[in-house]
């Protein structure tokens, strides 16, 4: 049996290149061949899953990469372009944040919403009216 090293640019296997001639030499030892022939099914099963796994960790790379380069340049993943505002919500006296679309100037999203602030602001201002200090 001849055994030939297969180059690969990411696995290197060393595959039996023909299983036929063992079987030809000994007629009675038709398991040996067939057993031959499964191992080099599993190897190439072997070697195709690690393609697989190889090629699923490049594409995940590749996203990362335009995903902060994205970021980088102040456009998210999708294309769009956002901005970011940072307000001070004075009757609660916080800080909260507006995503804002570049676009059209409409507010996307506000961290924590404006809502929530005055809320808090509110209860506040009953907790201070009903109870001294």
């Amino acid at each position: 049996m001849k055994i030939t090293n297969v180059q690969h640019p990411l696995l290197v296997r060393r595959i039996p290149e023909t299983v036929q001639g063992t079987a030809q030499e000994a007629p009675g030892s038709g398991g040996a061949a067939e057993a031959m022939k499964e191992q080099v099914r599993e190897l190439r099963e072997t070697r195709r899953a690690s393609m697989r796994r190889v090629r699923k960790e490049q594409e995940y790379a590749a996203e990362q990469r335009r995903f902060s380069k994205a970021s980088k340049y102040g456009i998210n993943p999708d294309g769009l372009r956002r901005n970011l505002t940072y307000l001070k919500h004075r009757a609660s006296n916080s800080y909260f944040v507006r995503v804002i679309d570049a676009s059209t100037d409409k507010v996307i999203r506000e961290v924590p919403p404006e809502e929530q602030l005055d809320r808090i602001a509110r209860m506040r201002e009953f907790i201070a009216s009903h109870y001294r200090f």
